[in-house]
C-alpha cells in the first residue's frame, strides 16, 4: 500500500469458468475464517493446491484444466504440454507476496498450533489419504445437491 493506493496485488482462487459459485465458496471460507476464527471452519478440510513453482505442479494444473475442455486424448495431451510450459513461465515471472514486518509479526504461527494446516508439496498430495479423499467426495456431493 501507498497510503490509500494499492500498488501490489496477488490472486486468491483461480479461474472457474462461468460458474461463480466456487469463487463465492472461497470468499465465504475467508470471511468465516476472518470473522469467526479457524475453529469455525470444517474439520475435514485440507489445502489441496501447492504453491510450489515445480514442473509437476504446473503439469497437474494444466492437465486438470485441459481435461475440462478437451475430451480428445491426443489433443488433450498436446494442449496440456503447451499449457504446462506456459504456466511454468508465468509462475517463474511471479513474485511471492512480501508483507510488512508488522503484518508478519502478528501473523506468525506457533509451531504446535492445532489450527495450522499442512501445506502439500505438490497439488493433490493429500488426496492420497483415503479419509481426505472421502471427505473431498462428500463435500463435492453436498455442493452438487445444493446446486440442484
Amino acid at each position: 500500500m501507498d497510503g490509500d493506493n494499492v500498488i501490489d496485488t496477488f490472486a486468491v482462487g483461480h479461474f472457474f469458468g462461468r460458474d461463480e459459485q466456487p469463487v463465492r465458496q472461497i470468499w465465504k471460507f475467508i470471511v468465516v475464517y476472518m470473522e469467526q476464527g479457524p475453529q469455525a471452519l470444517p474439520k475435514d478440510m485440507v489445502i489441496g493446491t501447492s504453491t510450489s513453482r515445480s514442473w509437476a505442479n504446473c503439469f497437474l494444473w494444466a492437465k486438470s484444466y485441459c481435461d475440462i475442455f478437451l475430451p480428445i486424448p491426443l489433443v488433450n495431451w498436446v494442449a496440456a504440454a503447451l499449457v504446462t510450459c506456459m504456466r511454468w513461465l508465468v509462475m517463474q515471472s511471479c513474485k511471492e507476496p512480501v508483507w510488512p514486518a508488522e503484518i508478519e509479526a502478528t501473523s506468525a504461527i506457533e509451531p504446535n498450533d492445532p489450527h495450522q494446516w499442512a501445506e502439500p508439496r505438490f497439488t493433490g498430495e493429500f488426496a492420497k489419504d483415503d479419509k481426505v479423499w472421502a471427505a473431498m467426495l462428500a463435500r463435492a456431493k453436498r455442493r452438487d445437491k445444493q446446486e440442484l
